[in-house]
């Protein structure tokens, strides 16, 4: 099986990205990312081509883009069309408000809605994902919400970015929670979860991830985690908060992430 590629979620450098996107760019592509993951609002101040032509000059792809809901169901040609601009293969439902996933009912309206959003990218030629954060995975209507989801929307149209450090702060078994999806998880959001004990490096936010850590400094058992999601194509590094340099957190990330694919590291 091909092993998976690298990427890093350009969130992790967001502040930088905004107002020195060729500088960033330039220093993720020397420290080995071959690819990044964009944000359909955040492209440092320029057209998603001309985003594209400057991760042509540094030699990165990037194979998958986040968007928010309203931006999918308001815009969504302007999405397809910035995702093909930028040769991405995954469109990426990154937030959704908490206006729409409070009940039951309000999960089966957001299935009803990513359903004909996956079609829609599906004859577009891209493939439509969902990431999810800790709220999601808490409960509505006697089930959790992205139960509601995943059942509700055919695994051709909605495939899955599972977080794992999200899955952890939810309370729930990251390794599980990928076995339970299997060949759904396609990209795979690599974040460790900060030891017990480590002061929070944000306050707390919804769907901000305060307790992150780089790839292998906390708790989270990334051989298992890696080796229960098979069919990921993507490993994306993101944090939401650094202790000091984005960057200099994004490269350590990026030497864990490589010593796991390493030949030696599956023997």
């Amino acid at each position: 099986m091909t092993p998976p590629g690298i990427a890093l979620q350009l969130w992790t450098v967001r502040e930088r990205y905004d107002t020195e996107p060729d500088e960033v760019l330039a220093r993720v592509a020397e420290m080995g990312y071959p690819a990044v993951e964009t944000v359909y609002s955040r492209t440092g101040g320029r057209t998603h081509e001309a985003q594209r032509e400057a991760l042509d000059r540094h030699g990165l792809a990037a194979p998958s883009m986040h968007a928010f809901i309203d931006e999918l169901e308001d815009d969504l040609d302007g999405v397809i069309g910035a995702a093909r601009a930028q040769g991405a293969e995954y469109v990426v439902c990154a937030w959704v408000g908490p206006e729409r996933r409070q009940t039951a009912a309000d999960y089966q309206d957001l299935a009803r809605s990513l359903a004909g959003i996956g079609e829609r990218c599906r004859d577009a030629g891209l493939q439509l994902c969902y990431h999810h954060h800790d709220f999601e995975l808490a409960e509505a209507g006697g089930r959790r919400g992205m139960e509601w989801i995943w059942e509700g929307v055919d695994a051709e149209l909605l495939k899955a970015e599972v977080d794992v450090y999200w899955v952890d702060v939810a309370g729930l078994d990251p390794v599980a929670y990928l076995q339970a999806l299997g060949e759904r998880c396609v990209l795979l959001h690599c974040k460790d979860r900060a030891r017990p004990g480590t002061p929070p490096l944000a306050g707390a936010g919804e769907g901000l991830a305060s307790e992150n850590a780089e790839v292998g400094a906390g708790v989270l058992d990334f051989p298992a985690l890696l080796a229960a999601a098979p069919h990921a194509r993507w490993l994306v590094t993101e944090q939401d908060f650094s202790a000091g340099d984005p960057l200099d957190s994004a490269e350590v990330s990026l030497r864990a992430v490589q010593r796991l694919l390493a030949p030696e590291a599956a023997a």
